[in-house]
């Protein structure tokens, strides 16, 4: 690196030089390398509208899964670095690459919210097919309709009008788009234009559905979760604290030191035989997508074990740390008929991929018996010693809203990471089967019966 912390590869992505990228990336250029704000060269070429350099670097080798949605220190993908600049051969190229639309940056903007300042029409219309929330909000509580009206975009206005943004919406600051607009042009008529249409027409409606809150995590996820309700007048719940990890109440002792842990010095991706890890869950079972291979045992699944924080591998291509990496599917808390809250993915998620994971307060089962509300436990299925359960009533995520179902899409299965005490796994939803956009998500909630020892299955 220079005293910019540029290598030439990102020199050369930078400047389109794409005989130059294509020989450095073939004689063994690390495209992973992130120099001045945290970007890689594929965020430089995608910021400088290079779409050769950009396939270069995506085809010309074996890049990790995760360099596509990388992030620089503002958070921004390279997706977002060309709706920034308007380079939509680019974003297309990216969105075909399977980029995500969806990560927010370091202000909770989407790529949305930078097409719509940059003014493409054409890839706003891109993000709003690949399923970008046309009212998403950022931290200031703007929508990309009121940075389309901030920045005087006329056209991208009216496709977001088209495509169902709310005039009516409230920024943090207490304005809708039409306050937005500073200039008394045509995009300030056609906001006034679909304001006046909505108050004429809006006792024609009966309005179904009813935002709660837009983020249920209050920001504690990457991804923001929704709440809505179109059934009843409940509001959202707050019995309960969102966490993101298993948390404790009381003295439980688990063996967290380092040297307990048996890790893997791999200098490849940790999906060879050779793999510590992978041996000790039998082999590595996730591919290089993050999903469980087809050989997966779904009817009686083994324990895996990732890789840890005493592995010598590199992190960022290892392919057997999947959960470890957080949540990254799409979700959205409704009111269901008969069942209370329920939980859907609003994106198409594939077999064998990991949805969530079943969090809560790890608590002994002999403290379970004495809790009123067992409707929320999780056993841990382990039968040497003392036993324990995880209780999402009182502290959880998302995962304590699925309900049972006798007809279920996910499959929860034991995951060790940080720890390898087997008393204590962490328990990881897995799509047993391709699971469609907006559908509900569900398993087999099943509990024990301390007094027989016998395992039932619960009707929530």
């Amino acid at each position: 690196m220079d005293r910019n912390q540029l290598t030439p590869l990102m020199l050369a992505a930078s400047k389109g030089n794409a005989a130059v990228v294509k020989y450095l990336v073939r004689t063994g250029a690390d495209v992973t390398l992130k120099g001045e704000d945290g970007m890689t060269a594929l965020h430089m070429a995608a910021k400088s509208g290079h779409l050769e350099v950009c396939k270069i670097i995506l085809t010309e080798c074996k890049v990790p899964r995760t360099l596509v949605d990388c992030v620089d220190d503002g958070g921004w993908t390279s997706l977002i670095w060309a709706c920034e600049f308007c380079h939509s051969d680019v974003a297309r190229y990216l969105l075909d690459k399977k980029c995500d639309p969806l990560i927010r940056d370091a202000e909770q903007n989407i790529a949305l919210h930078w097409s719509a300042y940059s003014g493409s029409s054409e890839i706003t219309e891109m993000l709003l097919n690949e399923g970008c929330d046309v009212n998403a909000v950022n931290v200031h509580g703007d929508t990309p309709l009121h940075i389309a009206a901030r920045q005087d975009q006329y056209a991208v206005s009216v496709l977001l009008l088209a495509r169902g943004a709310k005039i009516g919406e409230v920024n943090a600051a207490g304005e809708t788009a039409v306050n937005c607009c500073t200039t008394d042009g045509d995009t300030m008529a056609a906001l006034r234009l679909n304001a006046k249409v909505n108050e004429l027409s809006e006792h024609m409606w009966e309005k179904t559905v009813k935002i709660l809150t837009n983020d249920i995590s209050r920001g504690k996820e990457t991804n923001p979760i929704q709440c809505v309700n179109g059934y009843d007048s409940e509001d959202k719940p707050t019995d309960f604290l969102y966490v993101t990890e298993n948390c404790f109440t009381s003295n439980i002792n688990v063996d967290r030191t380092i040297t307990s842990l048996q890790s893997c010095r791999c200098e490849d991706n940790c999906s060879s035989e050779k793999c510590l890890c992978g041996n000790i869950s039998l082999r590595c079972w996730y591919d290089e997508e993050g999903k469980l291979i087809p050989e997966f045992n779904y009817t009686d699944p083994p324990m895996l074990f990732e890789c840890n924080p005493a592995c010598d591998c590199n992190r960022i291509t290892c392919n057997n740390r999947v959960i470890q990496h957080g949540l990254t599917q799409r979700f959205q808390l409704f009111r269901t008929k008969g069942k209370g809250w329920g939980l859907r993915t609003l994106r198409h998620i594939p077999k064998g991929t990991y949805v969530c994971e079943y969090v809560g307060e790890i608590i002994s089962d002999s403290e379970a018996d004495h809790r009123e509300d067992d409707s929320y436990l999780f056993d841990l299925d382990n039968r040497d010693g003392e036993t324990y359960c995880i209780d999402a009533r009182r502290y959880g995520n998302i995962a304590r809203f699925i309900n049972h179902s006798c007809a279920p899409n996910l499959l929860p299965v034991r995951v060790f990471v940080e720890h390898q005490d087997l008393h204590f796994p962490r328990i990881a939803f897995f799509a047993n089967r391709d699971i469609e956009a907006d559908e509900e998500l569900g398993y087999v909630k099943k509990r024990l019966r301390l007094e027989t020892q016998e395992v039932t299955e619960t009707h929530i």
